[in-house]
């Protein structure tokens, strides 16, 4: 573990501390506007869904469309048992990323057997059967949904949107940590290998199938983490906002932007997707067009996602520094 952090670039370590900070400090500031702290909840809770696609698609080169099914089923999930059967917030909240994880094992079985287009396709018609199972179950609410969900508690008493946030943050940094060890793990390497070449993978003795439906599984629970924190701040839930075209395009979007096989891509392109609705109000009836001509740009002119020119330019500003450094140092060893 300390091989792995002593990895990372100074230079990086920086802006992971400037970020956490800044995530913390600014919604503090805020935090009587609720309007401000619901989209600072929000863009917490994309983080975690464009991670988990970005774990998914930019390092073991699996595309799914199905990941709204089981941002549903984490939420349906804890909702009913916080509701039904009274169960604590933390354990309803575990039981749902569980089921998530067994789910997503179950069902990629014979996704993973797939390759690419066909992977995406089967895993969008997973999300649909998700979808018309919760619009036509009456212990789900139906098409109406659920509404009047309890507000999670914090020593007995309900939490202020700052509180929730601050959960919602630790989550955030959890998941990015357990996708930082897996990237940096024999897990990852294998990942890598699988994306390059799957014939040659297998050739060297990877089993690929293993390791696709692990990371299937573990994306699987991650957005079902993600649908708990969504309902538990929403407080109302709908089968409409778990559909392939309302919420999996949108996640795809956050997992390509920001830059594939990169973890700071994924959380760049989850705040950039989850701010677009808010500069674009006015023109929301297109919020579908606009996110999939986003992708195509970024896809064509991009292909690393937006975070490689941004890497770019701080290597050339860490060269520009060290360069004048370096004669003023020669200067001193001269007097």
């Amino acid at each position: 573990m300390r091989d792995m952090i002593k990895s990372v670039k100074l230079r990086t370590k920086i802006i992971i501390v400037i970020v956490i900070l800044a995530s913390i400090i600014v919604p503090v500031i805020m935090r009587d506007n609720r309007y401000y702290m619901n989209i600072f909840i929000n863009l917490a809770i994309y983080v975690i869904l464009g991670s988990s696609m970005n774990l998914l698609i930019g390092y073991s080169g699996q595309i799914s469309l199905g990941t709204a099914g089981f941002y549903g089923i984490g939420a349906y999930t804890s909702v009913l048992l916080v509701m039904n059967l009274g169960v604590p917030f933390p354990i309803a909240l575990i039981a749902a990323v569980v089921l998530c994880f067994l789910v997503g094992f179950i069902l990629g079985f014979p996704a993973t057997k797939l390759n690419f287009i066909f992977l995406g396709l089967s895993t969008a018609g997973i999300n649909t059967i998700i979808y018309l199972i919760i619009n036509n179950s009456q212990f789900t609410g139906g098409a109406s949904g659920i509404t009047g969900i309890r507000q999670v508690q914090w020593f007995g008493q309900n939490m202020t949107k700052l509180q929730y946030y601050l959960m919602t943050l630790a989550f955030v940094l959890i998941v990015l940590f357990i996708c930082f060890r897996l990237v940096n793990s024999k897990t990852g390497r294998a990942l890598k290998a699988i994306k390059g070449n799957q014939i040659a993978a297998a050739a060297m003795g990877i089993n690929v199938n293993r390791y696709k439906l692990l990371i299937f599984a573990i994306t699987s629970a991650m957005c079902g983490l993600a649908g708990v924190l969504y309902a538990f701040n929403i407080r109302y839930i709908q089968a409409e906002a778990f559909t392939v075209n309302n919420m999996s395009f949108k996640i795809l979007t956050m997992g390509i932007i920001g830059g594939m096989g990169d973890l700071g891509g994924g959380v760049l392109g989850s705040v950039i997707a989850g701010l677009l609705p808010e500069f674009l109000r006015n023109f929301s009836r297109y919020e579908l067009t606009i996110y999939g001509a986003l992708i195509v740009v970024i896809l064509r002119f991009m292909p690393r996602g937006i975070i490689y020119p941004i890497q770019l330019g701080l290597d050339k500003l860490e060269a520009l520094f060290r360069k004048n450094k370096k004669p003023a140092a020669d200067q001193g060893k001269e007097a």
